[in-house]
């Protein structure tokens, strides 16, 4: 069984409270429902796609804040068919963790905790020999958000200024 999560599910980012809670929250059930089926041969895959050019994007894209445009422009948007293509092979496969892309690839490392342990010894060894250089990473480009969070409202910030001393001069 496949469950469409979404980056937003690794990571908060600012503008989408209640969108990456609800990714979160996806993230536990597979979690959950994947120890309760397992034993009948059932596999759980849940995909986290970046940005993907749907209509769903393109609607959302006028409400984007300032913010999280900035930091989306990090990543690039995919091709809904790549997207497909990437998931029904990783259903083929069983993966539990479906990732795209190298930022996929970092968040599903950094984030994946107690998720189900992957099926392939090569993976679960990258995750092991990473994790620690990928936290550093996850560190930094943490403190990148948060500088593109504080730079928009800085800016915000001298805009209303400068609106509100044009105001007391007129």
């Amino acid at each position: 069984a496949e469950y469409m999560g979404s980056q937003a599910g690794q990571i908060g980012l600012i503008g989408y409270t209640s969108y990456c809670a609800s990714k979160f929250g996806l993230r536990g059930f597979c979690e959950s429902l994947q120890m309760e089926v397992r034993p009948y041969g059932i596999r759980i895959v849940l995909s986290h796609p970046p940005d993907t050019d749907t209509p769903q994007h393109r609607g959302e894209l006028a409400d984007r804040c300032k913010e999280a445009a900035a930091m989306a422009d990090t990543s690039g948007v995919l091709d809904p068919a790549d997207v497909a293509n990437c998931i029904v092979a990783d259903c083929e496969r069983g993966v539990f963790t479906n990732w795209f892309g190298v930022n996929g690839w970092l968040l599903a490392t950094v984030s994946a905790g107690l998720t189900p342990p992957p099926d392939s010894v090569i993976t679960a060894l990258g995750q092991i020999l990473t994790m620690g250089l990928l936290r550093i990473v996850a560190i930094v480009t943490l403190g990148g958000f948060d500088r593109v969070v504080l730079s928009v409202h800085s800016e915000e910030e001298i805009d209303e200024k400068q609106e509100d001393i044009s105001k007391s001069q007129e």
